[in-house]
C-alpha cells in the first residue's frame, strides 16, 4: 500500500536507542501519507539478532491494533547487546504496509560490575582541599590497539561537568582526551554561593571497549595509567563563565592525539577516588546538544561607548567566537537578556558575572566557544575587541538545549499571539537542559519542581518530553528517603522556605504525612528566616519579608520590607488546629460539631484554645 508507511520506529521513547537501560525495550512506531478509513488489525516485528550468544533473525506476529509502547517479543537483550527491527502493518481491509526501515536498538551498562575495568580518578595538580573555584583538568591516555577495529564504545561520567574528545580509533596507537570542569557536582549553587554540593574533588570515570575484527574486546579505563594537567580553560563555571588563556593551548596543542608527548609536557600522574554511593545508569533523555546558531541583529553602541551585540533572541547557550590580535589581548563578553537605557542590564544576575575571558597569543586567529558554562541572554557585550577584526561575521550565538523532538505548533492571524507562542517555545527550550531548571542569566539554574509541575501539559504538546520526564522523576526518586519523603526538606536546618502561597499549606501538607514533628522544628526554629527569629528581634506584628530587619538589625535593602503584613501569620492556623487542638468539623460547617485532635510535640506541655462559634463558645484544654 504506497499510500500508507510506518515513517518511524522507536525504542520507548529513544529516538536513537544507543546505550539505554531497558532489556525488554517497548516498541513504538508512527505511520505517514494519505489513506481513508484504514485501520490496522495486525502487526509483524522482525528483530536481527548478532551476538556471542545469539545469532538469529525472528519474525513475530500479533493480532492487534495498538502501536504504541508494544511489548518487547524476543528474548530480552543482554548487556551492551545490539539488535535491529523493523515492522509491518496489516489492515482490516487486508491492506498492509511495506516494512519499515531496519532501525538499531543497543542496551548500555546496566550493573556496577559493568564498570570493572574502570575506576574514578583525579589529580593534586591544583589544591582542590579550599572551598573556592576549582581549576578544570585535562585528562588523557595513550593505547594501542593491534588489528582492524569492528566496533567501540565508549562511556564516560565526570564528578564536575566533562567534555570528552574521542579518540581517532584506527589500529596504531591512539589517544583518548577529556577536560572535566565544576558543573553542578562542585561548583556554587544558588544565592548562598554553596560549593561542593556533591563532593569536594574533580573527577572522571570512563570506560572505552574495542571489539576488533576478529572478536576479541579490549578495555581501557580510568586507572592509574592515565595523565592529568592543567590547560587554557583556567576557569569554567556555571555562573561566573570561563577564562581561556591561548597562550596556554599552545603549549598542549595535539593533546587529546597519539602523537603528544607527555613526558614533554610534563603531565602529572593521577590517583583513584572511591565509588561514590548509589547506581550510575545510563540516560532516558536525548543528550543537550548544540541546535542552531545564531547570527548578531545589531550591533550596538551604548551611551557610555560599550559595544553590545543583539542577537534578536533571548536564548541559552553561548558564544562562537572567531579572532586574533595581538598577544595578551584581553577580550570579555558580558551576558544579559536586557538592556536599560541602552545598557546592559546586569542586576537581574544578581551574583552572577556571566562573562567569559579570552587572552590572545598573538600566534594567529582561533575559534573558540567555551566549555564549562552556559547563559541565558540576548545581549553581549564585548570589550577588548581587536581594532582590526570586524565584529560582524566573528561571534555568533550557539542555541543550546536537551534535543527533544518538536511535536507541537501553533499559528493564527494574530501576530501578537504568534510572537506569544514563540517566547513560550524559546523559554522551555531554554530551560530544559537535561533537568527543568529556571533563571539561566543569574545565580541560579537550578531545577524547581513547582514550575515544572505547571508547566508540563504544555511541554507535552510542544516536544516528546517522555524520556526527559522518566529521567527527571527518577532523578526525584533518588532524592527521597524510603518513606517517600525528601531529605532536601530537612536539610536546610529546619529554617522555612516558602512565601505567601505555600506558607498557609505547609502545616497541612505535613501533617498529612505524619510529619508533625517536622511542623514543630520549623515553628520553633529562631534563626532567620523563622517565625521566632522576628519574635527574638522584638517584633509586635507580622513581618512582610521574613527578614524585613536583618540580624545585624540594619533594613533590608529591598523595597518592600513591611512590618506589619498579616500574610505570613497563617501560621496561627496550626496553633489553633495542631497544638491547641481545636478545629471545624469538616463535614459539618459552621462549628456545629467540632474536631478535637490535638498533637503534641516540640517540647509544649500545654495549650488551650477557643473559639467563640455561631452555636456558643467552644473550648479545648
Amino acid at each position: 500500500m504506497a499510500d500508507l508507511a510506518i515513517s518511524t520506529v522507536f525504542f520507548e521513547h529513544h529516538r536513537q536507542a544507543f546505550g539505554i537501560a531497558g532489556t525488554k525495550p517497548r516498541i513504538t512506531w508512527r505511520f505517514e501519507g494519505t489513506v481513508s478509513d484504514w485501520e490496522q488489525s495486525a502487526y509483524d516485528i522482525e528483530v536481527a539478532r548478532n551476538g556471542p550468544k545469539v545469532d538469529k533473525t525472528a519474525l513475530f506476529s500479533f493480532n492487534s491494533s495498538n502501536s504504541l509502547y508494544v511489548p518487547w517479543p524476543d528474548e530480552e537483550l543482554g548487556e551492551s547487546e545490539a539488535a535491529t527491527v523493523r515492522v509491518r502493518d496489516h489492515g482490516i481491509d487486508g491492506l498492509s504496509t511495506p516494512w519499515s526501515d531496519w532501525v538499531n536498538v543497543e542496551t548500555g551498562l546496566l550493573t556496577e560490575g559493568s564498570w570493572v575495568g574502570a575506576v574514578p580518578i583525579t589529580a593534586d595538580i591544583f589544591d582542590q582541599s579550599n572551598n573556592t573555584a576549582k581549576r578544570p583538568l585535562y585528562f588523557r591516555r595513550d593505547f594501542q590497539i593491534p588489528q582492524a577495529i569492528a566496533s567501540a564504545r565508549l562511556r564516560s561520567t565526570g564528578r564536575g561537568l566533562a567534555i570528552l574528545l574521542r579518540p581517532d580509533g584506527s589500529p596504531g596507537k591512539n589517544a583518548i582526551g577529556v577536560v572535566v570542569g565544576e558543573g553542578w557536582f562542585l561548583g556554587r549553587l544558588g544565592p548562598e554561593s554553596v560549593r561542593n554540593n556533591y563532593g569536594d574533588l574533580i573527577g572522571l570515570l570512563s570506560k572505552l571497549v574495542v571489539t576488533l575484527e576478529d572478536g576479541k574486546k579490549i578495555t581501557f579505563g580510568t586507572d592509574r595509567d592515565w595523565r592529568a594537567s592543567g590547560g587554557p580553560v583556567v576557569s569554567g563555571e556555571i555562573y561566573d563563565g570561563e577564562t581561556y588563556e591561548a597562550r596556554l593551548a599552545k603549549q598542549i596543542r595535539g593533546w587529546s592525539t597519539a602523537a603528544f608527548n607527555t613526558k614533554v609536557n610534563t603531565w602529572g600522574r593521577v590517583r583513584t577516588l572511591p565509588s561514590l554511593k548509589g547506581k550510575l545508569t545510563p540516560p532516558d533523555q536525548p543528550g543537550i546538544r548544540r541546535i542552531e546558531e545564531k547570527e548578531a541583529q545589531r550591533i550596538l553602541r551604548s551611551p557610555s561607548g560599550k559595544t553590545i551585540i543583539d542577537f534578536g533572541q533571548n536564548l541559552v547557550g553561548w558564544l562562537r567566537v572567531q579572532v586574533d590580535g595581538p598577544a595578551n589581548t584581553n577580550i570579555t563578553f558580558h551576558h544579559a537578556e536586557v538592556l536599560v537605557d541602552g545598557e546592559l542590564a546586569l542586576k537581574p544576575l544578581r551574583t552572577a558575572k556571566a562573562t567569559d575571558t579570552i587572552i590572545l597569543a598573538g600566534d594567529g586567529p582561533i575559534t573558540w566557544e567555551p566549555k564549562l558554562t552556559f547563559y541565558g541572554f540576548r545581549y553581549v557585550q564585548v570589550d577588548g575587541w581587536p581594532k582590526n577584526r570586524s565584529l560582524r561575521g566573528s561571534i555568533k550565538a550557539v542555541v543550546v538545549h536537551t534535543d527533544l523532538e518538536e511535536t507541537g505548533w501553533f499559528e493564527c492571524s494574530n501576530h501578537a499571539l504568534n510572537q506569544l507562542h514563540s517566547n513560550v517555545r524559546w523559554s522551555m527550550k531554554g530551560n530544559f537542559l537535561s533537568i527543568l531548571m529556571d533563571c539561566l542569566q543569574r545565580d541560579e539554574h537550578l531545577g524547581w519542581i513547582g514550575d515544572a509541575h505547571f508547566f508540563g501539559p504544555t511541554a507535552n504538546y510542544l516536544y516528546n518530553t517522555a524520556g526527559f520526564w522518566r529521567g527527571w522523576h527518577r532523578d526525584l526518586a533518588s532524592e527521597a528517603a524510603s518513606d517517600g519523603s525528601m531529605n532536601i526538606v530537612a536539610a536546610n536546618d529546619y529554617l522555612i522556605g516558602t512565601g505567601f502561597a505555600g506558607t498557609p499549606a505547609l502545616s497541612d501538607a505535613l501533617r498529612s504525612i505524619n510529619a508533625t514533628e517536622d511542623i514543630y522544628r520549623i515553628l520553633l526554629q529562631t534563626k532567620v528566616p523563622s517565625w521566632l527569629y522576628q519574635v527574638d528581634m522584638g517584633a509586635t506584628t507580622i513581618w512582610e519579608r521574613w527578614d524585613s530587619m536583618l540580624p545585624d538589625r540594619q533594613l533590608n535593602p529591598g523595597e518592600m520590607t513591611s512590618f506589619n503584613h498579616y500574610a505570613y501569620g497563617s501560621v496561627a492556623q496550626f496553633l489553633h488546629e495542631t497544638v491547641g487542638g481545636l478545629a471545624p468539623d469538616k463535614d459539618n460547617s459552621g462549628y456545629e460539631t467540632v474536631a478535637v485532635a490535638p498533637i503534641p510535640g516540640g517540647g509544649i506541655t500545654s495549650a488551650n484554645a477557643k473559639h467563640l462559634g455561631p452555636y456558643g463558645m467552644v473550648e479545648y484544654k
